[in-house]
Order: structure tokens, then C-alpha cells, then sequence
């Protein structure tokens, strides 16, 4: 790595779109629909299962971006400490 500011621009915006992402993902609106009681257990159940993936996904993302960041750490610690 040979410009520490680089690191630190790279850094700061995988920070920025895990953040950002993350807060249009769980802030995302839900559809509302009514009608008859099948259709209302259907939606429910539709909804769960949104939500479900919605959180897996967002959980999945952060640890990706958790996995960069443990990366990048390593390699800025690396040039810095050890200057290779």
C-alpha cells in the first residue's frame, strides 16, 4: 500500500456504503394492502419472509464489509509497522 491516504479514502467509503445501505434496506416501506382475511394471512406471511431476507441480507452485507475492513486493516498495519 503505498499511500496511507488512499487506504483511508477507501476505507471511509466502504464505511459510507455499508451505512447507507444498510439504512435504505431496513428503512425500505412496506406495501399496504387489505381486502379479505386469505389474502391479509398471505401478506403476513409474504412480509415475514421479506423481512427475514432483509436481515439476512443485511447481516451477510455488513460481514462482507466487516471482512474488507479486517483486510484493509491488515494491509495499512502491514506498510505502517512493518514497512513492506
Amino acid at each position: 500500500m503505498k499511500n496511507p491516504q488512499s487506504f483511508k479514502k477507501k476505507a471511509l467509503a466502504f464505511l459510507s456504503v455499508g451505512v447507507l445501505a444498510t439504512g435504505f434496506v431496513l428503512s425500505s416501506p412496506k406495501p399496504a394492502y387489505s381486502q379479505s382475511a386469505e389474502l391479509t394471512a398471505i401478506i403476513t406471511e409474504a412480509n415475514a419472509m421479506v423481512d427475514a431476507v432483509k436481515t439476512i441480507s443485511t447481516a451477510a452485507f455488513i460481514s462482507t464489509l466487516g471482512v474488507l475492513g479486517g483486510v484493509l486493516a491488515i494491509k495499512y498495519i502491514k506498510y505502517n509497522v512493518f514497512g513492506s
